[in-house]
């Protein structure tokens, strides 16, 4: 259906809807507290200690005594004495760490970037775990959202820039670089062996050899036009994700119940930016595929 139709059609059914008084319930908002501040705590009913991150705390690890936190935005990252609470050390990245770090061998490598991702910095640091002396710095031309994974001695590192880097995990220097004009969001590399998997932003699974960058196979499943979110999980020799197809109104009116789809028309209408309609009318899969061959073995409509 052309976009004017669809915005056409939501006016009409705001205006019904807002003509026999039904009005949608908005989600409750999530609080911060009065500082503005997000902590990480050991255990919310009893913590031992608390530890201030200044902004939301999107990427935890630990090894040993010592938690790895990294913030979002502000691109804070801490290692924090997980006995008594206090800072080991610290460093700023250049913007939002969005993944956990991975620690291999004393090093902990963290990504970074942020929104959009074409434009935002992005690229990995490793540190030396125990002192949080830099090891090396590694940029790419576009954000680094998903975590980091290694294949050996290689460091797999997916990009908006729509290229996959393999460097090496202890002196940050390019082996490989894979690019294949697609780009993943926060769909975080998934390890079998010596291959990797991961979605993109059109709609496609792609895995290839994280040890030469060598592409094995890449696959669409259509209608899906999203794929680049969710973490593939493993079960035997499949790969399971999930997919997003956009649309507007007329695509929630036709497989959804037809009061629950006139009241999700009108909170956008009413409380919404017409341009974020793709989040509330979107529809989303979940597929299996072979690790093999990428061959799509199952889809189904979750939602």
């Amino acid at each position: 259906m052309p976009p004017y139709l669809d915005y056409a059609l939501s006016l009409v059914c705001g205006i019904a809807l807002f003509g026999q008084g039904a009005f949608a319930q908005r989600q409750p908002v999530a609080r911060r507290t009065p500082t503005g501040e997000n902590h990480a705590e050991l255990a919310p009913s009893q913590s031992e200690w608390t530890f201030a991150m200044g902004r939301a705390t999107r990427a935890l690890a630990a090894s040993g005594n010592t938690l790895f936190a990294g913030a979002d935005r502000s691109g804070k990252f801490v290692a924090i004495d997980l006995t008594t609470g206090r800072v080991r050390w610290s460093a700023v990245l250049p913007t939002s760490i969005h993944n956990g770090p991975l620690i291999a061998d004393s090093v902990v490598v963290v990504t970074y970037g942020d929104l959009p991702v074409f434009t935002s910095s992005g690229g990995a640091w490793a540190f030396d775990a125990r002192d949080g002396r830099v090891l090396w710095k590694y940029e790419t031309r576009g954000a680094v959202m998903p975590a980091p994974v290694l294949i050996g001695d290689v460091l797999v590192l997916v990009a908006s820039d729509d290229c996959i880097h393999g460097i090496g995990l202890h002196d940050g220097k390019q082996k490989y670089t894979a690019c294949i004009d697609m780009v993943s969001a926060m769909s975080n590399p998934v390890r079998v062996g010596d291959f990797v998997f991961f979605g993109t932003t059109n709609g496609r699974v792609v895995s290839l050899d994280g040890k030469t960058g060598a592409v094995r196979w890449i696959r669409h499943m259509p209608p899906v036009e999203h794929a680049g979110d969710a973490t593939a999980a493993v079960v035997e020799n499949n790969l399971v994700t999930t997919g997003t197809r956009w649309g507007g109104p007329s695509l929630i009116l036709k497989d959804a119940p037809l009061l629950k789809a006139l009241r999700t028309v009108f909170d956008v209408v009413v409380h919404s930016q017409w341009s974020d309609r793709h989040r509330f009318f979107a529809r989303q899969y979940a597929m299996s595929l072979s690790q093999a061959d990428g061959k799509l073995r199952w889809m189904t409509l979750i939602g």
